[in-house]
């Protein structure tokens, strides 16, 4: 464990600038902590105290000040056998040294305890792969990012050490689980991202129902390779290595899943989703050669967000200062930024409306509009705004961009996006105010509901409610932006005059204009500011009111450059009410007509201090009290409230200014002029005789003259004007009226309905009657953003109508109903009739359609009629049916006329039927079987219900003909003819399709299966070769059946022939081994392994001078174990043969024969070379041939340095501890014939003849097996 230590100073506890020179670490170890001298190379041990001490001294002194100071030597401590989650305590001592520390200054000493426990974790398993999926990003749901392949990239490392033994092998990448939005499309590989990889790969895809489909097999990619999957069904994807192939230890692989979007037009996201995570997953298999299997999983996600585009406004300065003073010009940039937005997106009418500080004004000609390669403008665009003061009655002057449509041209992004730039300057004036003014800018677009305002503190760009109403489509919120700049007026007395109309919610600068209605207040500000360095003790403020034809301002204030006329008033404005002024001043009036001097005028006139009619005054003088000042750097407010006098045209104006002298002499300087306009509404209109009834007043339309119009209020009660008349005129020759209106409000229109007259129905056209039947409109809004409104009346006379009716009438002369239809010509006036025209229904009351016909053809059945309306008296009428070759009409001559007369006008055709036949013609096609087809019935169908008796064709007879069938029943309605096949033939399908009956042969298949058995066969078996035979003849092509299988099985053979017969199947193996015998039972293939045999022969030779030759016994050994029993040479025989031996064991391994004799003969030297054995006689004082066993054993107990145990004495070499006692044993001379010694065959006989019993036991029970299940 490493322990470390760190001094953080506080607030109140910081070391300043004193330098350290030494720090001393002291540790004081805890209970069964382990120090080691070698890992802790800098600390010293103190084994008594069990304390480490670690002194720190930094070649120059160390300031520490306020910065945290940290450990130079950890100290590593161990804890051999330590408790796990015990309490562990030690503690810590840290001294701090001072350079040049005086005789009184302690060094700094901290102390703190060190208390922990030790924990266990198990420790983690080496897995030898990792396995990753990763998904397939971010997608919004729109089209243009759905129709982006997706690509989900799967990692598999192999992590294990580069040996033989880790290479991993059998891989099976599966994936699987695809979200159902989206579908499988392929496979990407690169072979540089295959290194490590050896061998192939078999590729897979399994559909929905689970068939599995080999897309790629043994397949390694070149260079950069798709695999593409055509298939939409496709439940999961495999790669798999082949045989053989490996992926190395240290290594990896990478390829990417390719996915589509299913639906690309449709959203996946439900109303209130914002994003959804679309999910994947993989699994993997394999082993490692050493035998582990590994097996891994993982999954990840392809998110969809919500196409949420939002456009916003940023507003910057350009190089900005501190402060700004009179005439500075202020650089404005506003950035249009948007994120989200789609291509081909738009924004429509897409405005920029900026509100300047009052007392600023626009730069004229520094507007620019710039538009970024993201966007394309559908419009041309202006670089200078449109200035309109008092926009939106804010009170405030608007710069005013209109955009026109922008289309966004860029991909969709996430990624806040500038696509438009607008600059301007402004200027400062003498009215700005002084201190921070406020510049806000704000961005409207039409479709606000689908593109949302942007909201970005960081940025700027805030979303605000939209209190000036800017947005067209009455959203609530907008787009916004703000930047204020600090104003320092000059040292000076500064003058501004503001003006509200009663029409106005600010008191309003240049150059905005207030507005006022007849007979309302106008209410002016004027503001003294006396910014000088000194207060102000001689004060008169001039202001003379506006009067119609004569200036108002001092004629020093006219703009040369204009026209002077424009500075005229062209109303009179006079006092509503006595002013009231601010305590130290006073208020005197004056009746006289103003002349022009200023200074002459305030001398010269009359003042007095009240009057007994205000509207009488001219003008108006405000002066200090005697001792009163005005103190520097203040302002004061007077208020004045003027009306109009008298009715003045819409847009009249009154310009006015005041003035004030600060000096005896009565020099006076001006202020600013402010502009109060007249405002007035109007309704005009159009009364019209509607000729053809389409609301609308057109070409042959007629104005109707001195129609009474009125106007009056939501409830039709009559309004008054300022003078208290009725709101009321008449139309004039035209047709027209205009009524003036003085009193913004909500009204209504009514119109007088001439006699014999009828209102026509409403329409909205520009031209179209908007009143209802009584002749009174909807309601109407005259205000500041509707000044004029525009009401229309139409009416018209009632016309005559010509209705056409169908009858029908059955073979039987009854009158019925059906939906045949009737085509019938309409001449008008001998022309073919052009106009609308209405079809009704008897069986829907309320069905009215109305129809347009341009050539005067009309159609309809006999539930409906036809009305043709705004028909006059005296037109000619002529309705002709035209011909139809299932009724004939009355008249016959199809043609009915007329001429228009008062009323209506009703026209019937009766239609009969006629008795009409037909015919039906069935067709037979036969797709394969035997040329020989069978019989088959047909039958006919009228109306789903059997027509006359089956028919039968026969082989060879494709067509059959039902004549004279009736067409009809007897109200006209058309049979419906059709066929079926009665007897479908053996080994046939039947379908059908309107007159056509085909058959299609049906071949029926099964499939055979051989199984193999072998007997007593060695590991490695041959090949052999099977035939399948059908009833007895071959059938198919001869196949090999290799060593490792143990059947095989034939698919989709033929079940029965043309006939319906089945066929009988079997097996026969074609090649016969020699070293198997082959037995066939059913469908069971027995190859039984018949071992290979030889003889082994044994030669005996004796040599010498002896009397006769002994008797010896042999035996034969295998692999040298005793095989069979041993066998006698009698009397000299020369030699013996072992026949049929075998020559190998069931494995295949080779057996080696040889002999050894057991008979012992004294007096005899014997020799064995292979399979010959020779007798030498050496002595011939011993003949040992006539003893009898007693004389010979006898003959050994006296023999000198003789023992039972000399290796002389005759021994059973199967039994070696018991000798070959004769008599106990085969005596030499018994008569008793020798049975042959055993081969060895006779065992394997035996075991064959078990195994055959067993074969013929499971045969039998597979016999009666397969007889239950045929």
């Amino acid at each position: 464990m490493k322990f470390a230590y760190q001094l953080s100073p506080n607030v109140s506890n910081t070391w300043g600038n004193r330098e350290f020179e030494k720090i001393v670490i002291e540790y004081q170890l805890p209970d069964g902590a382990f120090f080691s001298q070698e890992a802790n190379k800098n600390w010293s041990y103190d084994e008594k105290k069990r304390t480490v001490t670690y002194v720190d001294e930094p070649q120059s002194p160390i300031v520490m000040g306020s910065k945290s100071k940290s450990s130079t030597e950890p100290l590593n401590l161990k804890f051999p056998n330590g408790k796990i989650d015990s309490t562990i305590e030690g503690s810590l001592k840290i001294t701090a040294y001072q350079k040049d520390r005086g005789m009184n200054e302690a060094p700094l000493v901290w102390e703190t305890p060190s208390t922990f426990r030790l924990k266990a974790d198990i420790p983690a398993v080496q897995d030898p792969i990792s396995f990753y999926k990763y998904g397939a990003g971010t997608y919004f749901d729109a089209t243009q990012s759905k129709e982006k392949v997706g690509q989900w990239r799967i990692r598999l490392n192999n992590s294990a050490q580069p040996t033989p033994n880790n290479r991993l092998r059998d891989v099976i990448i599966r994936d699987y689980n695809l979200d159902s939005h989206l579908k499988y499309t392929g496979l990407q590989f690169d072979s540089n991202s295959l290194n490590g990889f050896i061998g192939s790969f078999n590729i897979d895809v399994i559909s929905k129902d689970q068939r599995k489909t080999r897309v790629k097999s043994n397949w390694y990619p070149t260079g950069k390779e798709t695999v593409s999957f055509q298939n939409d069904d496709i439940d999961s994807i495999e790669i798999s290595f082949t045989e053989g192939s490996f992926l190395e230890g240290g290594k990896n692989i990478e390829f990417y899943v390719l996915t589509d979007f299913r639906d690309t037009a449709s959203n996946i996201l439900s109303q209130h989703e914002s994003r959804r995570s679309l999910h994947n997953y993989a699994a993997v298999t394999g082993r490692l050669q050493n035998g582990q299997m590994v097996s891994k999983s993982s999954s990840d996600t392809l998110t969809i967000m919500k196409v949420d585009p939002s456009v916003g406004i940023q507003k910057e300065i350009d190089m900005p200062q501190i402060s700004y003073f009179l005439n500075d010009t202020v650089s404005y940039k506003l950035k249009i930024r948007g994120t989200m937005l789609d291509n081909k997106q738009t924004l429509d009418n897409l405005t920029v409306v900026d509100f300047i500080p009052q007392g600023m004004s626009y730069v004229e000609g520094s507007g620019s509009v710039k538009f970024f390669n993201i966007v394309k403008s559908n419009g041309k665009v202006k670089s200078e705004p449109t200035v309109i003061p008092n926009y939106k009655n804010s009170g405030k002057t608007a710069l005013v961009w209109n955009l026109e449509t922008v289309e966004h041209t860029g991909l969709l992004s996430t990624s806040l996006s500038t696509f438009s730039e607008v600059t301007y300057q402004l200027q400062i004036g003498k009215m700005t105010a002084m201190g921070d003014n406020e510049n806000e800018s704000y961005l409207t677009w039409t479709n606000s509901d689908v593109i949302k305002p942007y909201q970005s503190n960081s940025n700027n760009m805030n979303v605000t409610d939209d209190i000036y109403k800017l947005n067209l489509n009455q959203e609530a919120q907008i787009s916004s932006s703000r930047r204020t700049i600090r104003y320092i007026a000059t040292r000076e007395v500064i003058l501004t005059q503001r003006v509200r109309g009663n029409l106005d919610q600010h008191h309003l600068l240049p150059p905005g204009e207030a507005r006022t209605e007849q007979d309302q207040d106008i209410s002016y500000l004027l503001s003294v500011f006396n910014n000088s360095e000194d207060p102000i003790d001689t004060f008169t403020l001039l202001k003379v009111f506006p009067t119609e034809g004569q200036l108002s301002v001092n004629e020093a204030m006219i703009d040369r450059n204009l026209d002077p006329n424009t500075f005229y008033s062209e109303m009179t404005l006079r006092l509503a009410e006595p002013v009231s002024v601010p305590d130290g001043f006073t208020v005197s009036y004056t009746q006289d007509a103003y002349t022009q001097d200023e200074s002459d005028f305030v001398r010269e006139a009359h003042w007095q201090q009240s009057l007994d009619d205000y509207t009488q005054a001219t003008a108006i003088k405000i002066e200090l009290k005697d001792s009163a000042s005005l103190g520097k750097v203040t302002n004061i407010d007077f208020e004045i409230k003027l009306r109009t006098i008298g009715d003045y045209d819409e847009g009249s104006r009154a310009l006015s200014s005041y003035a004030i002298a600060t000096t005896p002499t009565l020099d006076f300087f001006e202020s600013n002029i402010s502009e109060v306009r007249y405002v007035k509404y109007s309704v005009n209109g159009l009364a019209f005789e509607d000729t053809n009834r389409n609301g609308v007043f057109d070409t042959n339309d007629v104005p109707l003259s001195n129609l009474n119009v009125k106007l009056v209020d939501e409830e039709l009660n009559p309004t008054l004007d300022p003078w208290g008349n009725v709101y009321e005129t008449q139309t004039d020759s035209l047709g027209k009226y205009t009524l003036p209106v003085y009193t913004k409000g909500a009204y209504r229109v009514v119109f007088e309905v001439p006699d014999g007259y009828h209102v026509t129905d409403k329409n909205i056209d520009v031209n179209g009657s908007t009143i209802d039947h009584a002749g009174i409109s909807e309601r109407i809004n005259l205000d500041e953003e509707t000044m004029t409104d525009t009401i229309n009346g139409g009416f018209y006379v009632e016309s005559s109508r010509l209705t056409i009716h169908n009858k029908l009438r059955d073979t039987d002369q009854k009158f019925y109903f059906n939906n045949d239809n009737f085509v019938y010509r309409i001449l008008i006036n001998g022309k073919p009739y052009r106009g609308s025209y209405v079809k009704k229904d008897i069986r829907n009351p309320h069905f009215n359609q109305e129809m347009d016909t341009d050539s005067g053809l009309v159609f309809f059945n006999s539930y409906e009629s036809i009305e043709i309306l705004g028909l006059t008296q005296g037109m000619n009428y002529q309705v002709e049916v035209l011909a139809n070759d299932t009724y004939s009409p009355i008249p016959h001559s199809r043609v009915i006329k007329g001429v228009i007369t008062r009323g209506n006008h009703d026209v019937t055709f009766v239609h009969s039927l006629r008795n009409l036949k037909t015919n039906y013609t069935v067709i037979k096609k036969w797709q394969g079987g035997p040329t020989l087809k069978p019989d088959i019935q047909v039958q006919l169908y009228r109306d789903d219900v059997a027509y006359g008796k089956p028919i039968t064709l026969k082989s060879g007879i494709l067509e059959y003909q039902w004549q004279d069938l009736p067409l009809q029943d007897e109200q006209g309605k058309k049979y419906r003819y059709h066929v079926d096949e009665v007897n479908v033939p053996h080994g046939y399908q039947k379908s059908v399709h309107e007159n056509i009956i085909t058959n299609t042969y049906r071949k029926e298949v099964t499939s055979y299966e051989a199984k193999l058995i072998w007997v007593n066969s060695p590991k490695t078996k041959p090949v052999i070769k099977l035939q399948l035979m059908r009833n007895n003849n071959p059938y198919g092509d001869v196949v090999e059946i290799s060593n490792e299988m143990s059947q095989y099985q034939w698919h989709n053979i033929p079940k029965e022939d043309y006939e319906g017969n089945r066929y009988e199947y079997h097996v026969i193996q074609v090649n016969e081994h020699p070293d198997f015998k082959t037995s066939i039972y059913n469908n069971l293939v027995i190859n039984t392994y018949i071992p290979k045999l030889k003889d082994y022969t044994v030669f005996s030779q004796w040599l010498g001078d002896f009397k006769q030759k002994p008797d010896i016994e042999i035996q034969l050994l295998q692999n040298e174990e005793p095989f069979g029993n041993p066998i006698w040479l009698k009397e000299g025989l020369s030699h013996y043969t072992w026949s049929y031996l075998p020559t190998n064991d069931k494995s295949g391994n080779p057996f080696e024969y040889r002999i050894e004799v057991l008979t012992y003969l004294p007096g005899y030297q014997r020799n064995i070379q292979g399979n010959q054995v020779t007798h030498k006689f050496t002595r011939s004082d011993i003949d040992v041939s006539e003893m009898t066993p007693e004389e010979y054993q006898e003959w050994l107990n006296g023999k000198e340095g003789s023992n039972t145990n000399h290796s002389n004495t005759p021994f059973d070499p199967r039994n070696p501890n018991n000798p070959y006692v004769l008599g106990a044993n085969k005596s030499p001379h018994s008569n008793t014939k020798d049975i042959l010694p055993n081969t060895g065959i006779a065992g394997r006989i035996q075991s064959l003849g078990f195994e055959l019993s067993l074969m013929g036991i499971v045969l039998y029970f597979l016999s009666k097996w397969t007889r239950k299940r045929d």
